[in-house]
């Protein structure tokens, strides 16, 4: 089960900084207008972070439990 558990994590971090860096460069190269926009990407793209990695935290947490009984 671990083994499946850190594929999982390794695509996610790995989608996540890709998506990350395109909306960095996406916010540097903006005018202003775009700015605003790239901002409320930015915004949905920490709150689906803060799901995804709080999924696999609670997952990894879930499985010690049941691992222990």
């Amino acid at each position: 089960m671990g083994y499946i558990y850190n594929i999982f994590l390794q695509i996610g971090v790995g989608i996540a900084v890709i998506v990350g860096l395109v909306l960095g460069v996406k916010f540097i190269l903006a005018g202003i207008d775009e700015k605003a926009e790239v901002k409320k990407m930015l915004t949905v793209y920490v709150i689906a972070c803060i799901v995804v990695f709080g999924s696999f935290g609670i997952w990894k947490i879930t499985m010690n439990i049941l691992g222990n009984l």
